[in-house]
This record gives C-alpha cells, structure tokens and sequence, in this order.
C-alpha cells in the first residue's frame, strides 16, 4: 500500500502502527473505559503485542481490509483510530461496507483527538477507496463516543436493542453511519 501519513492543522498527525506503540496500546486497552466500549480487550501485554503486530500487518497489506492508524498528539502516542470490513474483505472492493473503531489513551481524552482523526480517516479512506458506507457503533450509555461520530459527521441510523453481552448483561447500541 502507498500510504502516507496524514497530518493535521492541530498537531495532530496518524500514521502507520509500529510495536515501540505497544505500551500505551496496552494502557488503552486495559482502561476501565475502553473495556467497556468493545467486546473483547487483550489481558497481557503479550496479548497486546500479537494484537498490534496484526493490525500492522493488516494496514500494510497491498490491498488491505483494515487501516488501523495510531494518532499522534504534540509527537505522542495518543490513540488508534481504524478503518476495517467484515471478513477480510478487501476495502478496494466494490459495495463494501466499512466500519470505525478509535480509542484514546486517558491522558489523552477531552482533547478533541478521536473526533479529529475520525474526520480525517473517513475523509482519506472515501477519497482512496470507492466506500459509500462507513459505520460505527458504540454502547447507548457511551455518550461521549456517540458525540464524536456525531461531530464527525455520522448520523445516527439505528439503536440496536441487547446486542451486546457482556459480563452477563445486555446492552443497546447506536448505529452511526456517514455516507459518501
């Protein structure tokens, strides 16, 4: 893939993913808040890694089915934000749908980060890739996830009654979607 990095206006750059990530990835993945908003999260630190060195490995594909970005603040790891299709399905596929996925580290949060990088993906992966569909998806109770589609530009399309389960609960999710 030629990929370059996408850089901002606010200090804000995403680039390709690169292991020396893989401590502030896991402090992402193990915060209380971050677990809360995916269905699964890795435990170790070697979890993380192996993790990490399939999402690079993904994004370096020549034609690849997930885009997975770290974002950079003021030249610190700040979070991740993704791109990614069902299946594998490669994102230069015609009539494929995308998804979203962003986390932020908690040093990072309120910030703007995730909202930011979520417009500038969206905006690269429309231009670079012929996706007339993006999707995203958070908990109703993770308001501050739904502002940040919103304020990317996602409308809301659906609530998705129970279907997630978690630790023995169910829980509703909202379906944001941003068309090309």
């Amino acid at each position: 893939m030629n990929y370059k990095n996408i850089k901002t206006k606010k200090g804000i750059e995403l680039r390709k993913l690169k292991l020396s990530d893989l401590k502030p990835y896991f402090e992402i993945q193990k915060d209380e808040i971050t677990k809360k908003g995916f269905m699964t999260t890795p435990k170790t630190l070697k979890e993380a890694k192996e993790e990490l060195e399939i999402l690079i490995k993904k994004t370096n594909k020549r034609n690849p089915s997930n885009i997975s970005l770290a974002i950079n603040y003021q030249n610190s790891f700040a979070g991740v934000v993704a791109i990614y299709t069902r299946n594998d399905v490669p994102l230069i596929q015609k009539g494929v749908e995308g998804f979203v996925s962003y986390s932020i580290h908690p040093n990072f949060r309120g910030k703007g980060l995730a909202t930011y990088a979520l417009k500038k993906m969206t905006e690269y992966v429309f231009k670079e890739y012929d996706l007339k569909r993006i999707s995203g998806k958070c908990r109703i109770y993770n308001k501050a996830s739904a502002r940040v589609l919103e304020k990317a530009g996602f409308k809301l399309e659906a609530i998705h009654k129970k279907q997630a389960y978690i630790d023995g609960k169910y829980y509703d999710n909202m379906l944001w979607v941003k068309l090309n």
